[in-house]
């Protein structure tokens, strides 16, 4: 049976989907699946669900479960990867986003993989990790992929990544977005084994606007320090440009105007708290000049050297 969806709503760990012949389809929350999606359903006893895609399927049914091993010394913990289905892992899984995240949304369409121990003596979630669309623009991807690429199929392929083929084809990566684990279980290998897990789900099961990914990316800060995705096949393609131009230009225009800001005729408070902040980043910012000697030309362009400082660390004045 192959049905259009005409409807797609959240209701607590479920996704209800509207189908086209007027039946619901009830699939996990994190299944990759939107409106306008065909769905390929087979089977009545074991049912399975996929999406159909340009370049192949995505599986949305059942969901994502598969079996791993935590090892301590001689103590070994079962435990599974998976896709939210209950109500205790969602609560779980809230509870981490919230101590870590502060409840703040991701960008773009997402799903969780939850690492769930075997025992009941352990916390219901160990650790999680979270896939969504990847941004637009990327410096370091664009530079690898600036190159002849086909995928076989005739549907993914490019002769240069310009900006017509970002449009086209942003969707055939997926992006890392948040791995966290649970305080009390670091150093036990869990983000790697989280990375490994999100590689092979992408690899099945993710699918945006009809095409499955060829490409899995992640951008964080952290890397540098706890290099943990290399346990699981990913390479160091490039550091992405980051934000610290703009900081730059924001602070040497507080600092530059200082007096009008100390006479409250720019950045007053009723500006917001984004504004404050940057105005007490550049009080904080003339105190280390002062104390140091500095002008604002050095400290601007020792800000920038830290793009390419990994670990980040302070390098002596020269």
């Amino acid at each position: 049976m192959i049905a259009k969806v005409i409807g797609n709503e959240l209701n607590g760990v479920c996704r209800v989907l509207r189908l086209e012949d007027g039946s619901t389809l009830c699939l996990q929350r994190g299944a990759c699946v939107s409106v306008g999606d065909e769905i390929e359903i087979r089977g009545k006893r074991k049912r399975r669900a996929f999406v159909l895609c340009k370049n192949g399927r995505a599986k949305v049914y059942p969901p994502y479960c598969r079996e791993a091993m935590i090892t301590l010394g001689d103590i070994r913990l079962p435990v599974f990867a998976k896709e939210i289905t209950t109500d205790e892992e969602f609560e779980a899984y809230c509870n981490l986003a919230d101590f870590h995240y502060r409840s703040k949304k991701l960008f773009g369409k997402s799903t969780t993989l939850v690492m769930v121990p075997e025992s009941k003596l352990l916390p219901p979630v160990l650790g999680y990790i979270e896939l969504t669309t990847s941004f637009f623009m990327n410096k370091a991807r664009q530079r690898i992929f600036d190159a002849h690429f086909s995928d076989g199929k005739g549907v993914v392929h490019w002769e240069s990544w310009d900006v017509q083929t970002g449009r086209m084809f942003t969707n055939v990566m997926v992006r890392i977005a948040r791995t966290v684990v649970h305080p009390e279980f670091r150093g036990l290998g869990i983000g790697g084994m989280l990375v490994t897990h999100a590689c092979a789900y992408a690899k099945e099961r993710w699918q945006v606007s009809g095409l499955k990914p060829y490409f899995l990316e992640i951008t964080a800060d952290m890397l540098k320090f706890v290099p943990f995705v290399q346990k699981a096949g990913l390479r160091y393609i490039g550091t992405t440009q980051g934000n610290l131009h703009r900081v730059r230009k924001d602070m040497e225009y507080i600092v530059k105007n200082i007096d009008r800001v100390n006479q409250k005729k720019i950045l007053r408070k009723e500006s917001g708290g984004i504004i404050q902040l940057q105005v007490k980043y550049a009080r904080n910012i003339l105190k280390i000049l002062e104390a140091n000697g500095m002008d604002m030309g050095y400290f601007g362009k020792h800000l920038i050297s830290l793009e390419e400082s990994i670990p980040l660390q302070p390098t002596s004045r020269t």
